[in-house]
């Protein structure tokens, strides 16, 4: 588990690091799955998480700022809302 985190956090080696990169670049998340020709597991975790929080009402506002980048907020407008929530 811990060895996981770390590489997703740090290494260019992971795929979610990867699509992190991308979207910090300002690409889409079609450009950035064209891209990385793999499985980014994040992707649809932070759909199934913003799901669950939706139906059961849940605040979660890392996974909602990181579902509203993948659905194309540019990281400047969501890192400031995840500031002021």
């Amino acid at each position: 588990g811990a060895g996981d985190l770390f590489l997703t956090a740090s290494s260019t080696m992971s795929r979610n690091f990867r699509v992190g990169q991308g979207i910090a670049a300002g690409k889409s998340q079609e450009e950035i799955l064209k891209e990385l020709g793999e499985v980014a597991e994040g992707i649809g975790t932070t759909y199934a998480l913003h799901k669950i929080a939706r139906d059961k009402d849940l605040y979660l506002p890392i996974a909602r700022e990181v579902y509203n980048m993948l659905e194309g907020e540019n990281p400047h407008v969501s890192l400031k809302n995840f500031l002021a929530s």
